[in-house]
């Protein structure tokens, strides 16, 4: 019996994991939103530029695959699956990014608004650079393996405490990137 309440335990988690990584790679939001919250990538620009840098965001994640490769449920009732993900490669996105963001801000044409610019035309601008290296297809892709821990709460699953560190790999950090730019 033990067994056999251990596998449907095991079948939950990855069912419920599936749903959330579904609910990604489509774009759909509102289920979004009760895993990841928009306005760490929005707190410092106008909503419109958020907007569309979330929609150019969550595009990327519509190329995303994964494979559960192993699951295993643990003595505290957990389970622990081990998820190989493929997302654009966003360390390529950064530099490329940066790289936008060097040849702005070293053009004649920004040197010479610099000085009356206000902050947020220049935020406009950062988020611009986002959105033109997020729409090129030329991106190469990258592949992680990383351990997903979930739990039951309250008789649905949900990522456990290493939420922030499944949540980084699949955005590869990308919110706090660009947060830490604008």
């Amino acid at each position: 019996m033990m067994i056999l309440a251990g596998c449907g335990t095991v079948k939950e988690a990855n069912a419920a994991f599936d749903t959330m990584m579904q609910a990604f790679q489509t774009g759909d939001k509102t289920q979004i939103s009760q895993y990841y919250d928009f306005d760490s990538v929005s707190n410092f620009i106008n909503a419109e530029d958020s907007e569309q840098l979330q929609n150019a965001i969550l595009s990327t994640l519509k190329q995303m695959s994964y494979k559960v490769e192993a699951s295993e449920k643990m003595e505290d009732g957990s389970v622990k699956l081990q998820v190989k993900v493929t997302t654009l490669d966003f360390s390529d996105v950064m530099k490329r990014y940066m790289d936008q963001v060097m040849q702005m801000v070293s053009s004649a044409e920004y040197q010479a608004k610099v000085s009356e610019m206000t902050q947020e035309e220049y935020q406009k601008q950062l988020a611009n650079c986002m959105l033109n290296v997020l729409a090129q297809t030329d991106i190469p892709s990258t592949e992680n393996t990383i351990e997903v821990t979930m739990i039951e709460n309250d008789g649905s699953w949900q990522i456990g405490g290493d939420k922030d560190a499944f949540l980084g790999a699949l955005f590869a950090n990308l919110s706090d990137a660009v947060n830490s730019l604008i």
